[in-house]
């Protein structure tokens, strides 16, 4: 995983992050596939991490060409060239996405006009947030290895998941409950329609977002449901629901 073995240029220094990037999408994967979730769900690693390790290989081969070529140039040449190693969000690892199917959600009912973040996307940070017993940024509320369901200007639907799995936060437009977007960056960065639920997964990415959020057993994260079949069958389970 990551910069465990590589060969290639290390033009970027993007090892480090791919290789913390690679760790913690395996990382929750394995324990949800511990506590009961399908092993399916780890086939995601490489769909999701694979074409990432392709581009950084891609980037870094580039990167390295490009200021071997200026290196003659003088030293301000490459001084410039140099410079432009680290010069976009993808070097950084905070600019990727995940664009193949997400691993174990899917929305359901009426679906919402695409406007935000979507799904796979890193979920951005949000500033000026304040409710009871918290005042911070939306990675202060995110922070640790469970799933995090925002529901914007809506009331937390019952879920049946245990809160060690899944935390649940209102984020309201307006002071009077839950958290409060005070900056409305909230509302400014991710777009919500109102009554829509985003849900994050432990490694930040977005899982599903949409007035119902439905978490497949045959794929998703089984283990974070309480309730089970007693006939013993694998239907799709409402884990979320409005």
């Amino acid at each position: 995983a990551g910069d465990a073995a590589h060969v290639h240029s290390p033009a970027g220094g993007q090892g480090m992050n791919t290789g913390i990037q690679d760790a913690y999408n395996l990382g929750w994967k394995l324990a949800a596939v511990t506590e009961g979730a399908h092993p399916d769900l780890l086939d995601s690693y490489a769909a999701e991490r694979v074409p990432v390790a392709r581009r950084v290989l891609a980037m870094s081969t580039e990167k390295i060409d490009r200021t071997s070529e200026r290196a003659a140039g003088g030293i301000d040449v490459l001084a410039a060239a140099l410079a432009e190693i680290a010069d976009d969000a993808v070097t950084t690892g905070l600019g990727i996405r995940y664009r193949a199917e997400p691993a174990g959600t899917e929305v359901v009912g009426t679906e919402v006009a695409a406007a935000g973040p979507t799904v796979g996307d890193r979920a951005p940070n949000v500033r000026g947030l304040e409710g009871p017993g918290f005042s911070g940024d939306l990675f202060d509320l995110t922070r640790g290895p469970q799933w995090t369901l925002l529901a914007f200007d809506r009331d937390v639907p019952a879920t049946g998941i245990a809160a060690t799995h899944l935390h649940g936060h209102r984020i309201s437009s307006a002071e009077g409950r839950g958290i409060v977007d005070g900056l409305g960056e909230f509302q400014r960065i991710y777009e919500p329609a109102a009554g829509e639920l985003i849900l994050i997964r432990p490694d930040g990415h977005l899982a599903a977002r949409g007035p119902e959020i439905r978490l497949p057993l045959s794929l998703g994260q089984s283990y974070l449901i309480e309730r089970r079949d007693t006939d013993g069958s694998s239907p799709t389970i409402d884990a979320v629901s409005s």
